[in-house]
């Protein structure tokens, strides 16, 4: 962990050779907007496979906040959330450049002020982590597939990975989905559905979600304790090795069961769930 003018930075495994002296550098260029550098002796570092934490000092001002850096002359969306008890913005980046705090919020038709969905669709598309059906549409009731969440996940969590051989038999280079899959798989946050495979085209079901999400929080250092309950009329039906996954996902507050007490592990989870889920994985 270095900290530099305030900011706060967090270099996980894997994101520079540990041998290499670090120097960082933070130049404010006006208001929430920044010039970061981050070198490494011999070579220079300029991008990282594994997300790099930075915690910028943040008292609020716009809506709904983004982290934004500057690529080619072009704003491009990171990974990252506003933590507003302690003021700061967490952000996930991988390339070193200008950054700024801004604001944005997505929107969709078929999203409307009465759903309970709508804020976290509405912000996860401002941040660049989900998108529509169509530029009008979310269409928030659709199954979302397995290929589909993990591109989420790793959005998120601002992994941009690219592996140097398929991973999983039905996994190929030209999916979109593919290099996503393969950093869950590096990460631990997905491990395949048997003999090779993946089965990224499948509706993700509830139980396997909570599985995911609950990697991707023993990823950021969570850890199942003793006290990490649940309670679902249709427990019995969850599947082994979704068991405490799922108590941690539920003790963490990332995902509910329905209003009847039940869970519906093997349910096929809908695009509205996930986004809520998502939303709540990436402040934890």
């Amino acid at each position: 962990v270095i900290t530099v003018e305030g900011m706060k930075f967090t270099f996980a495994p894997g994101s520079f050779k540990p041998e290499a002296a670090l120097s960082v550098e933070v130049t404010s260029l006006g208001k929430d907007t920044y010039d970061l550098s981050v070198n490494q002796e011999i070579p220079p570092l300029i991008k990282c496979s594994v997300p790099i934490t930075v915690r910028i000092p943040y008292d609020g001002g716009v809506d709904d906040p983004v982290l934004y850096h500057l690529k080619d002359g072009v704003w491009e969306k990171d990974a990252g959330y506003y933590d507003k008890e302690l003021k700061v913005f967490v952000g996930h980046v991988t390339e070193f450049s200008v950054y700024a705090i801004r604001s944005s919020r997505g929107s969709f038709e078929d999203v409307t002020e009465a759903d309970w969905f709508k804020d976290p669709v509405e912000i996860l598309a401002g941040r660049g982590v989900i998108s529509g059906k169509t530029q009008e549409s979310f269409a928030p009731q659709d199954a979302i597939t397995r290929g589909e969440f993990t591109t989420l996940m790793m959005r998120s969590m601002g992994f941009d990975y690219v592996p140097e051989a398929p991973i999983f038999k039905d996994v190929h280079e030209e999916d979109y989905y593919f290099g996503s899959i393969a950093a869950a798989y590096e990460t631990g946050i997905v491990m395949g559905t048997g003999e090779g495979s993946f089965n990224p085209d499948a509706p993700i079901t509830r139980q396997e979600m909570a599985a995911m999400l609950a990697r991707g929080l023993e990823y950021k250092g969570h850890v199942l304790r003793t006290q990490d309950k649940i309670s679902f009329t249709d427990e019995g039906e969850l599947a082994f090795w979704a068991y405490n996954p799922l108590r941690l996902a539920v003790s963490r507050g990332i995902i509910s069961g329905y209003p009847d007490g039940g869970f519906g592990p093997e349910n096929p989870a809908t695009r509205a769930e996930a986004a809520a889920m998502i939303h709540r994985f990436m402040e934890k």
